[in-house]
């Protein structure tokens, strides 16, 4: 019988794997493409593909490696666009292809890599390259959202929420719908792997806002452009404009407050703690959302993959 420990090293062989794959469609006359593809992200979306495959006792093959390159594709071209859009200049402790070799270039190579993505899922079959493609389309619906509530203090939660479940939920409910697809999962399997990776996507995104508060340019990677600053109001920021502190922050945002100003306003209120329960509410529920999986070891590897978030 397998164990947990055969299960990591499977995945661990897999993402050896996926990164040699990564840096095959790096092979292209598009500068800074293969300094971009050879910085290593966290690979969590393939992480959740390759848990499913992997605990629902299937090898992880070819066509597993296909379909968690094309989600990690399409997430590493949204991070292209996004320093564009955020004028980022330094991602994964590397810098930007934007920065670099240009925004002209950056866009042609965020381009490219979409292509890959619908290029290799479809590969696959009809059906994956279909997940990919819709996927690619709910993320732009995501970010057009996000761009449109700009500096808007009357954003809410549901708009925030919107959002996130199309800029970054949903590619990690790409990578639970390939991985189950796959492995030949039954409908209410199907269904709950969905409701699971949308609520852990959610989550994702909620704990990265958070930590976008305290980032600073030589502690995360990145450069250190702060959400609100740029008018994504995430939320911990959203959390304090519907309460009583909505008059101070709305004064703190339109006078360009420093930084130290914004975060002990947040911390004062309490705000970083009710996002963290907001987190937990998401993270709830999507292990209840699992929860009548009957294959014990994926039920027992999901929810592991959530609370280690």
């Amino acid at each position: 019988m397998k164990t947990v420990s055969d299960d990591f090293d499977a995945i661990a062989a897999a993402l050896s794997s996926l990164n040699a794959q990564l840096q095959r469609v790096a092979t292209t006359s598009i500068p800074g493409l293969e300094r971009i593809l050879a910085s290593a992200g966290k690979r969590q979306r393939p992480k959740l593909l390759f848990t499913i495959v992997q605990c629902a006792g299937k090898p992880i093959d070819s066509n597993v490696i296909n379909a968690a390159c094309a989600v990690e594709l399409v997430h590493i071209a949204s991070l292209i666009h996004d320093d564009i859009l955020d004028k980022g200049t330094v991602r994964r402790g590397v810098q930007t292809i934007s920065a670099v070799e240009g925004t002209d270039t950056a866009l042609l190579a965020g381009d490219y890599l979409l292509a890959q993505a619908c290029i290799i899922a479809a590969r696959i079959d009809a059906a994956c390259g279909q997940i990919v493609a819709d996927t690619i389309i709910q993320m732009c619906k995501g970010q057009a959202q996000e761009i449109t509530s700009r500096y808007d203090v009357k954003r809410t939660l549901e708009d925030l929420i919107t959002s996130v479940e199309g800029k970054t939920a949903s590619l990690f409910v790409a990578s639970a719908l390939l991985g189950g697809k796959l492995v030949q999962v039954s409908q209410p399997d199907e269904e709950a792997l969905q409701i699971f990776a949308k609520n852990y996507g959610i989550a994702y995104q909620f704990q990265d806002d958070i930590q976008d508060f305290y980032q600073t340019k030589s502690g995360i990677g990145k450069t250190a452009n702060y959400d609100y600053v740029e008018g994504n109001y995430t939320l911990p920021i959203l959390l304090a404009l519907s309460g009583p502190d909505r008059p101070r922050l709305k004064r703190l945002l339109e006078q360009a407050s420093t930084h130290q100003q914004v975060v002990a306003l947040l911390d004062k209120g309490d705000y970083f703690s009710q996002a963290e329960s907001q987190i937990q509410r998401y993270k709830n529920q999507a292990t209840v959302a699992i929860e009548k999986i009957a294959n014990e070891r994926l039920l027992s590897a999901l929810s592991a993959f959530a609370t280690a978030l």
